[in-house]
């Protein structure tokens, strides 16, 4: 038998899973580290604590596996991260994260002054403060003296793979979610380099995912394969399923995405076009307001002990509960309306909501927002999918799966394994090392362990209710923040 590990570095937590080469876990681990959110808009790590992790992560998975028989480790990590590096190679910033939207003043700005949208255009990615190229601007204006120390500017698993190899290296994937990368050239682009006065030897290698990064960690006998970003990844753990399809990806936020094997970008700029591997691309779009939304809820309205009471309250209410809407916008907002000024609320509560509707709308409201993604990524497709996969923490919760069934009017799957991400990684990594020639070999023996198919008639009253709530939501998001 032939075992690879994958690692997920992800926003709160590392996940390190070793798999068989059939795609079947046979031990993991997580360790979680704080999210630093001590001033508005802040959402940073610290890199030692992610390191230690992975560290950690490794030392039990390999403790726990005949080490024998472990071929390789593959990586996967969270999109938009970047630290600034000194050059005696010592961190000189925490990590920050696609959450952390303090560069969203700078950000408008220069997009209104610069002409950014023009300048941007062959990156893939939507114009949004959460991208490295964001923050990057807004460090430069507001810290001068940490700009002038900076030798490096990388990602976190670059920093991480800087400790195992002494040199920067970053995946094709990654380097597409950063917004100083060209789609076409596969390169970092020129222009946006000049206009941010950035070299590229400040910037780590560019290399494809299947790469092998060279190892001096005595501890690791095995070779290192740098894998992809999380999204990405995540759609190349898929099961085979005869229907076409899009991957909505649900934990603490959210994303829709399907795969492409011919480069298309968004010229609206509302979808994301992402490097997978090879000549695969993942085209879609992510929104911040999903399982912390759910989390916001239990912890800070209702006091809940746990999700399960949540969910018990949500189940109480009937479809529609009782005409009150929801719009979900409470951490700002990526897509669909890219604004990371946008706040949600309530509307339409009356004395005769209890806290049964309110859990329902809550979730109801997250679900037409994933809805009009679904909406935007037809657009661009031309058709729309034949069902879809749910993966990520959201979907161990059967009622959030059979609602996003009613809502969308798509018959949706849900995995065995839901840690598609460090799976994505493995695949990457068997790919690299010859153990399989190609993911079909993995997804044809990838599970389904539920499936909730569309009740017609409750998707017959959401189609009439998600219209109001679009009237809903561009009063909130567009009236009230004109009146602002």
């Amino acid at each position: 038998m032939s075992i690879v590990i994958g690692v997920d570095i992800g926003t709160t937590s590392t996940k390190t899973i070793a798999f068989d080469e059939l795609g079947h876990i046979i031990y993991q681990t997580s360790y979680d580290y704080p999210l630093i959110t001590e001033e508005t808009g802040q959402a940073e790590e610290r890199p030692q604590d992610i390191l230690r992790a992975v560290k950690l992560g490794l030392t039990e998975v390999q403790s726990k596996i005949a080490i024998v028989e472990l071929k390789g480790i593959g990586f996967s990590s969270a999109m938009h991260t970047l630290i600034l590096i000194d050059k005696n190679n010592h961190p000189l910033t925490n990590v920050y994260t696609w959450a952390d939207n303090r560069a969203t003043d700078t950000f408008k700005k220069d997009i209104i002054k610069d002409d950014l949208f023009d300048l941007t255009k062959n990156t893939g990615a939507p114009l949004h403060p959460m991208l490295p190229l964001g923050k990057l601007l807004w460090l430069k204006e507001k810290n001068k003296k940490l700009w002038e120390k900076t030798a490096f500017i990388v990602d976190i698993k670059s920093y991480i793979l800087y400790q195992f190899s002494q040199h920067y290296y970053v995946d094709f994937a990654t380097a597409n979610a950063s917004g100083l990368f060209n789609t076409y050239t596969k390169n970092w682009d020129d222009n946006i380099l000049q206009y941010l006065n950035i070299k590229k030897e400040q910037l780590p290698q560019l290399v494809d995912t299947t790469f092998q990064v060279p190892n001096f960690e005595s501890s690791i006998k095995v070779p290192l394969i740098i894998g992809g970003s999380d999204g990405t990844l995540a759609n190349l753990s898929n099961p085979q399923i005869d229907e076409r399809f899009y991957t909505v990806s649900c934990g603490t936020s959210a994303a829709v995405r399907t795969n492409i094997d011919t480069l298309r970008l968004c010229q609206n700029r509302k979808l994301f076009t992402y490097y997978q591997y090879q000549n695969n691309w993942v085209v879609g779009a992510p929104t911040n307001n999903a399982g912390d939304v759910w989390q916001w809820l239990k912890d800070k309205i209702f006091n809940l002990a746990t999700f399960e009471e949540l969910n018990d309250l949500a189940k109480k209410s009937p479809v529609g509960a009782k005409g009150l809407f929801f719009v979900p916008y409470i951490f700002g907002e990526r897509a669909p309306i890219w604004n990371p000024d946008a706040s949600g609320g309530f509307m339409g509560l009356t004395a005769i909501h209890t806290n049964k509707d309110l859990a329902r709308a809550v979730l109801e409201g997250e679900l037409y927002n994933i809805n009009l993604i679904i909406k935007e990524l037809n657009q661009f497709n031309g058709q729309r999918p034949e069902a879809l996969i749910l993966v990520g923490g959201m979907a161990k919760n059967q009622f959030f799966d059979q609602l996003l069934a009613d809502i969308t009017g798509y018959k949706v799957y849900v995995p065995e394994s839901v840690e598609a991400s460090a799976l994505g990684a493995a695949i990457l990594a068997m790919i690299s090392l010859k153990i399989i020639a190609s993911p079909l070999m993995i997804q044809k023996e990838l599970k389904i362990a539920k499936v909730f198919h569309v009740n017609s008639h409750n998707h017959g009253i959401y189609v009439a209710l998600e219209k109001k709530w679009n009237k809903v939501r561009q009063l909130m998001t567009e009236e009230w923040l004109a009146v602002e």
